[in-house]
């Protein structure tokens, strides 16, 4: 009597549970797919681990305890009289959310997630994820990803773009601050002697550190070493030197620095001011001869 009792009640529960319903469950197990729920202690169900969230969760187990009553949207009953549920479906998409309220421009709080060998991947809000490339990491070309940001951190970062359809946002850092090399033109020029610091030894060349984020190139042969002598044998990261700015290419980006050239400036001028002095000398000499002619001769116009 009992047993047709029963399962006349779970009939009248199974008609219950129809597609898009929303229903309170009980969670009954938790395993690497999903979680498994019972509904009216009746009726078994399965809510799979891509439809508990839009946000990954690591493990299931440290948000949903067994014995929780919880609610779901049912996606499909199947023949065994077992039914398919979602959680995320009655949670608001975070990429609405983030449409709604977010635009690019906007400088906004943020988290890393991942790093890779393409840039990071930053969470803006949970379940939405934006792509901070390695070039928008820093002006300084040739920073090490890890030694700027870490993963967890919580870093300030602007909307360069969205791609709505694609779904994909593009971040960046450095357009945070202003760019060094747009005003780097109004203070620098071609000629001026500067003091630089070593910043990267190469067998060729070495790189200068202009200012925070700008490097110039000094070739060997513009160097005073001999052709025998390396830049690693005579120069450290951090060693400062006077350089002149012989080269400044706004659209490549490039500077180009010598020491030999402040050298050639050095003899130039002496050069310069050796012919300035014989000239000096050769009129004077010839204003002398010029009186000594006047007074030997009088007034004669010859």
């Amino acid at each position: 009597v009992l047993d047709i009792e029963y399962q006349a009640k779970k009939v009248e529960t199974l008609a219950e549970v129809t597609v898009e319903k929303v229903i309170t469950v009980k969670i009954t197990n938790i395993v690497g797919a999903g979680i498994e729920v019972q509904y009216r202690d009746m009726v078994r169900g399965f809510v799979p681990r891509r439809d508990v969230s839009y946000i990954r969760i690591e493990k299931l187990e440290d948000i949903y305890t067994i014995g929780d009553a919880i609610e779901v949207k049912v996606l499909e009953v199947r023949k065994d009289n077992q039914f398919i549920a979602s959680l995320k479906a009655l949670q608001p998409k975070p990429w609405e959310q983030f449409i709604q309220n977010y635009a690019a421009g906007d400088i906004v709080d943020a988290t890393i997630k991942r790093i890779t060998e393409i840039g990071a991947f930053v969470e803006i809000l949970p379940g939405v994820e934006g792509l901070l490339h390695k070039s928008e990491i820093s002006y300084d070309a040739y920073a090490n990803i890890k030694d700027v940001i870490s993963v967890d951190e919580a870093i300030k970062v602007k909307i360069v773009s969205i791609d709505t359809d694609a779904k994909r946002i593009a971040l960046s850092i450095k357009k945070l601050e202003a760019d060094p090399w747009e005003t780097l033109w109004e203070t620098h020029h071609e000629g001026d002697i500067i003091e630089v610091s070593v910043k990267r030894i190469e067998r060729r060349h070495m790189w200068v550190n202009l200012m925070q984020y700008v490097d110039a190139m000094l070739y060997k042969s513009e160097s005073l070493l001999e052709e025998n002598q390396e830049f690693s044998d005579n120069f450290k990261d951090g060693d400062k030197i006077q350089v002149q700015i012989t080269e400044m290419n706004p659209k490549r980006r490039r500077i180009v620095v010598s020491q030999a050239a402040i050298i050639r400036a050095v003899e130039q001028k002496q050069l310069a001011d050796y012919k300035e002095r014989q000239e000096a000398e050769e009129h004077t000499e010839n204003s002398t001869m010029k009186n000594i002619f006047k007074a030997a001769l009088g007034d004669s116009k010859e």
